[in-house]
């Protein structure tokens, strides 16, 4: 059975903010991917991701990556800060 979720313990996700990376569990259907990347502990993500409501995804402010695998969902997710970062000015 493949792993269902990542958190910041594993080797390649130190060296970055806390991160969890988890399946959607509609693969993506309405999220864009079929792994998500949150910039949060485990405990701290954010609980509409267990939420039915399909357009949630295109109304949220939370910052996540998506992707196809959890490489890629992490990759948007880093690059998706860094774009935040840069307009908000180098913070």
């Amino acid at each position: 059975m493949e792993k269902e979720y990542w958190t910041n313990a594993e080797g390649w996700l130190r060296d970055y903010f806390p991160t969890t990376i988890v399946k959607d569990r509609y693969d993506g259907c309405h999220s864009g991917g079929a792994w998500l990347a949150f910039p949060d502990d485990s405990e701290d993500l954010p609980p509409f991701i267990e939420d039915d409501d399909p357009y949630i995804w295109k109304r949220t402010t939370w910052v996540y990556g998506r992707g196809e695998s959890p490489a890629e969902a992490f990759s948007d997710l880093v690059r998706r800060v860094e774009e935040i970062t840069k307009e908000e000015g180098g913070r």
